[in-house]
C-alpha cells in the first residue's frame, strides 16, 4: 500500500512539474521566466555559503509566490493548483542549482564519509535486540520495504522528492508499529518505539548506487541530504507530518554519529571486537576491489597484504578466546588461575585430537589412500621414540628396584620424582632440563590417553609431548601452582604451534 502510494505521489509530482513548465512556456509568463533565469545565473556565480544561500533561495520563493498569485495565468486558480505551481518552481530552481548547493562544503563531505563508514561497520554485527526492539516489532519484510524507500533518496534532486522518500520510509515503519500494537495489545510508546526501528532501518539498508570499493552504506551522503532538505525545502511545507518524520531521521543520524557500546544493549568488549572485525573485513574487500581494478591477475604483493590482515584477524580471535595471551603473572588474580588452567588443558586436548587424526587412518576408507599430511612422519617418529624410551626406562628402573613395589603406567609416571632412581638416565636428563616433577604432582595432574599411550600432563610440563614448549620449573611439593608456573604456562601458550 505504501509502495503504491509512493508511486502515485511520484506520478503526481511529475504532473505538477510538467504543468508548471507548460505555463512557463506561455508568452504571457515571459517576465516570470526572466526573473527565474536571472536568479539562477546570479546564484551560480556567487561564492558558496550554505546559510546565506538558503536565505536567498527562501526569499526568492516568497517573491515568486506573490508574483504568481497576481499573474493573469493563475487567475481563478484553486489553492491546490497554486500550490502545484510553487512545487514545480521549487523543483525547477533546485534541479538547476543542485550541483551548486548539495554537499559543497568539505566539512559536509567529511561528515558524510565518516557516517557512511561507521554505518558500514555496524551493518556486520548490529542486531535488533541491541537497540531494544521487542520481538513483536521485528518484521524483516516491512523493514526491507522501508529500506528500499530510503534508498531512493539520492535518485532525486528536488528537496520535496527527497523528503518524500523519508516520509515513505517512516510511514511503512509507523504502519508496522500500528499493526503490531493491535495484534499484541501493546500500547505504542511514540518515539520510544518508532526511533529504534528507524535507526535500525537506516543502518542495515544498503544503497544500490554503491560500488564494491567504497562499500558505502545506505543512505549515501545522509548528512548532506538532510542538510539540503532543511535549507532548501520551502519552509511553509516543513510542518506537521513531514516535520515529524524529518526530525526523527535527524535524531537517528545524531544517534549513529555518537553511537558506542553504552548506547546499545551490548557488552563493551563485544562492541569493540565487532568494530575491529568489521574494519578488517572492509580493508580486505577494498584491497581486493582495488586489485581487481588495477590488475586482473592477483599479485604476490596483494596476497602478502591479505595474509598480514588475516594474521591480524587471527590474533584478534585468539585474544577473544584466550584473554590471557599477553597477560603478565603479576596481573593475574586467584580467580584467573582456574580459567588459565582450563585454557591450557584445552590446548592439550586439541593437540591430542590432532595426534589421533594424523596417526589413525579412516576405518571406512575403501578408495586409494590420501597423501600423508605434512608433519605426520615426524609425529610418529617422535611418539615411537617416546615409547622406546619408556620401555628402556622401565627395564632400567625395574633392575635397580627404584619403584619400591609401585607400578608404572605406560607413560612412565610413578614414584617421586617421576618414579625413577636418582642415578637413572631419565632422571639425569630431567635434571639437566630443569624440570623435576614431584610425586604429588603426578597424582594431581590428570592423564590424557592418545591411541593407547598414557600421556600424563607431567609430560606436557616436562616438554616431551610438546617439543616446542620450554620446560617448566620444578613444581613445589606444598603448592600446585606458583606465579612462576603461571608465567611459564603463558609463555608456552603464546609460543606453541601445532606440527605440520
Amino acid at each position: 500500500m505504501d509502495t503504491a502510494a509512493s508511486q502515485s505521489s511520484s506520478s503526481s509530482s511529475s504532473i505538477m512539474f510538467y504543468d508548471f513548465l507548460d505555463k512557463m512556456r506561455n508568452p504571457a509568463s515571459l517576465n516570470l521566466v526572466k526573473s527565474i533565469k536571472s536568479f539562477i545565473v546570479s546564484f551560480q556565480f556567487s561564492s558558496p555559503n550554505p546559510e546565506n544561500d538558503s536565505k536567498r533561495v527562501q526569499e526568492f520563493f516568497s517573491t515568486m509566490e506573490a508574483a504568481i498569485m497576481e499573474h493573469p495565468l493563475w487567475a481563478g486558480a484553486t489553492d491546490d493548483e497554486f500550490d502545484c505551481s510553487m512545487e514545480g518552481l521549487e523543483k525547477y530552481i533546485m534541479t538547476k542549482l543542485f550541483s551548486r548547493t548539495f554537499a559543497i562544503s568539505p566539512e559536509d563531505v567529511k561528515i558524510d564519509q565518516e557516517i557512511s563508514e561507521k554505518i558500514h561497520l555496524l551493518q556486520s554485527f548490529l542486531r535488533p535486540e541491541h537497540l531494544d526492539i521487542p520481538p513483536f516489532l521485528q518484521n524483516e519484510a516491512s523493514w526491507l520495504l522501508a529500506e528500499k524507500e530510503l534508498q531512493k533518496i539520492n535518485a532525486f534532486r528536488a528537496p520535496r522528492e527527497k523528503l518524500h522518500c523519508i516520509m515513505s520510509c517512516c510511514r511503512i515503519i509507523n504502519n508496522l508499529l500500528l499493526n503490531a500494537s493491535m495484534s499484541e495489545n501493546h500500547v505504542l510508546g511514540g518515539a520510544d518505539d518508532f526511533l529504534p526501528v528507524l535507526i535500525y532501518v537506516t543502518i542495515k539498508a544498503r544503497s544500490p548506487w554503491t560500488n564494491s570499493f567504497f562499500q558505502q552504506a545506505n543512505p549515501p551522503q545522509l548528512h548532506s541530504n538532510l542538510k539540503y532538505i532543511q535549507l532548501y525545502r520551502r519552509q511553509e511545507k516543513m510542518i506537521s507530518e513531514p516535520a515529524y518524520y524529518f526530525t526523527n531521521l535527524v535524531s537517528a543520524k545524531s544517534f549513529i554519529v555518537q553511537l558506542d557500546a553504552k548506547s546499545l544493549s551490548m557488552d563493551e568488549i563485544e562492541f569493540e571486537e565487532g568494530m575491529q572485525a568489521a574494519k578488517l573485513d572492509s580493508k580486505v574487500s577494498q584491497l581486493e576491489a582495488l586489485q581487481a581494478q588495477t590488475d586482473p591477475i592477483p599479485s604476490t604483493r596483494m596476497h602478502g597484504m591479505k595474509s598480514k590482515i588475516d594474521g591480524i584477524a587471527l590474533v584478534l580471535t585468539c585474544r577473544s578466546n584466550y584473554p590471557y595471551m599477553e597477560a603478565e603473572p603479576g596481573e593475574l588474580t586467584v580467580e584467573d588461575v582456574e580459567r588459565l588452567l582450563s585454557l591450557y588443558k584445552d590446548v592439550v586436548t586439541k593437540y591430542s585430537s590432532l595426534c589421533r587424526a594424523v596417526r589413525r587412518p579412516s576405518a571406512t576408507r575403501t578408495g586409494p589412500s590420501l597423501p600423508i599430511p605434512k608433519g605426520r612422519d615426524d609425529i610418529l617418529l617422535q611418539l615411537e621414540g617416546q615409547a622406546q624410551m619408556i620401555r628402556e626406562e622401565k627395564a632400567e628402573v625395574s633392575n635397580s628396584g627404584a619403584f619400591e613395589g609401585r607400578t608404572i603406567n605406560s607413560s612412565g609416571i610413578a614414584g617421586s620424582p617421576l618414579g625413577c632412581s636418582e642415578n637413572s638416565r631419565w632422571h639425569r636428563r630431567q635434571i639437566a632440563k630443569g624440570s623435576v616433577i614431584h610425586r604429588k604432582d603426578a597424582e594431581v595432574l590428570s592423564a590424557k590417553k592418545v591411541d593407547g599411550f598414557q600421556f600424563n600432563l607431567i609430560m606436557i610440563l616436562r616438554g616431551d609431548v610438546f617439543p616446542t614448549l620450554s620446560p617448566c620449573e620444578a613444581v613445589g611439593v606444598e603448592q600446585e601452582v606458583t606465579e612462576a608456573d603461571v608465567s611459564i604456562v603463558l609463555s608456552d601458550m603464546a609460543s606453541y604451534k601445532a606440527p605440520g
